[in-house]
């Protein structure tokens, strides 16, 4: 519910961090000329464009947070221990959110959009510089979604009481499950992502 109050405000942000996303490749298509410096500053922020829609994303699971959190404590009697865990849970579902966000639009990215730039410009060894941060920001990503989930369990269970515990257990256990399932995918993701990206830096 506090997830889909911040929905608004998270595809206004969508939508105006893609405007350049949107307006070059399609002006490109239609025959528009753009000068290699508007070229370059967008093929520059475009391999960013998963990065800002991760933070956006972070940001929208943080403010739904921070609303659920003032609802329980003006609206229920939860003691604070299960308040931390409610807290807790979230976060470890936002983690996982923020690591498909930036996979999949910089999976996009990198296979549909990036191309259609170097169609349309000359390649600088600023792009391989930018590849190669790319390349290592998912190195980083990966780590991060493989260490989230044990973190935030053990800090969810490091709050609770021995007589608290089974009220959480399954919804710990398929929260368990379910990151395990979504670091595969992250990770089939991050290896065709690092060939894409290797594939651009022989190009460039």
């Amino acid at each position: 519910v506090f997830m889909l109050c911040s929905l608004p405000v998270a595809v206004v942000i969508y939508a105006y961090m893609s405007r350049d996303l949107l307006a070059v490749p399609r002006g490109l298509r239609s025959g528009r000329r753009y000068d290699e410096a508007v070229l370059a500053r967008v093929r520059s922020r475009t391999l960013f464009w998963g990065d800002l829609c991760a933070m956006n994303t972070l940001l929208s699971w943080v403010l739904a947070t921070v609303w659920g959190v003032g609802a329980m404590r003006w609206l229920t009697d939860l003691p604070a221990r299960l308040q931390v865990h409610a807290v807790t849970t979230t976060l470890v579902a936002a983690g996982t959110s923020v690591a498909y966000t930036f996979f999949l639009s910089t999976f996009y990215i990198v296979r549909c959009v990036y191309p259609i730039y170097l169609r349309h410009g000359l390649a600088t060894a600023h792009d391989a510089d930018v590849l190669g941060g790319l390349r290592r920001r998912t190195t980083v990503y990966l780590a991060v979604t493989a260490s989230v989930p044990l973190v935030g369990v053990l800090a969810g269970f490091s709050t609770l009481e021995p007589e608290e515990l089974p009220l959480v257990r399954d919804s710990v256990l398929w929260l368990c499950a379910a990151s395990g399932l979504a670091f595969v995918a992250v990770y089939w993701l991050y290896r065709k992502l690092d060939a894409d990206v290797r594939a651009l830096e022989r190009v460039v």
